[in-house]
């Protein structure tokens, strides 16, 4: 139900977006172009006057997908058996996005990077690197709302470069079994970052068994905070509400 007067007037309303049992193939070559390059430069525009679309979306749902990407930076499998994404406002004029809710089932992500911050030359200065890193946030560009993310029965496997399994926790190796994640009133921008989450449960590298996690986090410039931290275990449980002060990012990374 596309309106062929909204198109003329640069006003697309996509009141609902179906996909299912797909099968997606992302290719980065040598020189950095993908393999979808040609779509890009079909519908590019040479008329730098006209003015932008006005795209809205209310609801989008995503059923048995499959999708890999062979890049330079590493290589990605992603299969998703159903996602459901309800919006209430999508505006890019003003880079907004307010979503209402986002349901996953049995997300399955394979992620191997090629690169590490330990491939960098070992011969800089102390804290150099974490002297130059700005807060993460601060080339957003936009403003994200979502009043609920669930996420259920979903599988995460993360490797960053060449891994020798220890005894001990390494955050460039992890993988996560049957992870279950409920979030609530997430609100991001170039500013802050703020949500609930309300629960988390998982598996950790086939040795450590979360069974509940809840906290509320808020996160800018000077400030990261938790507030209301509940956490069980099968062997251990706890309370915390923790605030950290800083007066840049880069001395919160050291």
């Amino acid at each position: 139900n596309i309106s062929l007067f909204g198109i003329l007037k640069n006003d697309i309303n996509l009141k609902e977006i179906d996909l299912k049992q797909s099968i997606i193939n992302i290719k980065q070559d040598k020189d950095s172009t993908y393999n979808y390059q040609f779509l890009l430069d079909a519908f590019a525009s040479e008329d730098t006057t006209s003015s932008s679309y006005v795209i809205k979306v209310g609801e989008v749902s995503l059923q048995d997908i499959q999708a890999s990407a062979k890049l330079l930076s590493g290589n990605y499998n992603l299969s998703l058996k159903s996602t459901f994404l309800q919006m209430k406002e999508m505006d890019l004029d003003k880079m907004l996005i307010d979503i209402n809710k986002v349901e996953i089932d049995q997300l399955k992500l394979h992620a191997i990077v090629f690169e590490s911050i330990e491939n960098l030359p070992t011969d800089l200065p102390k804290d150099t690197l974490a002297q130059n890193v700005e807060f993460p946030l601060k080339d957003l560009g936009m403003e994200v709302l979502c009043e609920s993310i669930l996420i259920t029965n979903s599988n995460i496997f993360y490797q960053n470069g060449n891994i020798v399994k220890g005894k001990y926790f390494d955050p460039n190796d992890i993988n996560l079994q049957n992870l279950n994640l409920a979030i609530n009133n997430l609100h991001v921008d170039e500013n802050k970052a703020q949500l609930e989450v309300e629960k988390v449960s998982v598996n950790l590298n086939n040795e450590f068994d979360l069974q509940e996690l809840k906290f509320i986090l808020t996160f800018d410039e000077k400030i990261a905070g938790i507030k209301g931290l509940e956490l069980l275990t099968a062997r251990s449980k706890g309370k915390a509400d923790v605030t950290i002060d800083y007066t840049s990012f880069a001395q919160l990374v050291n």
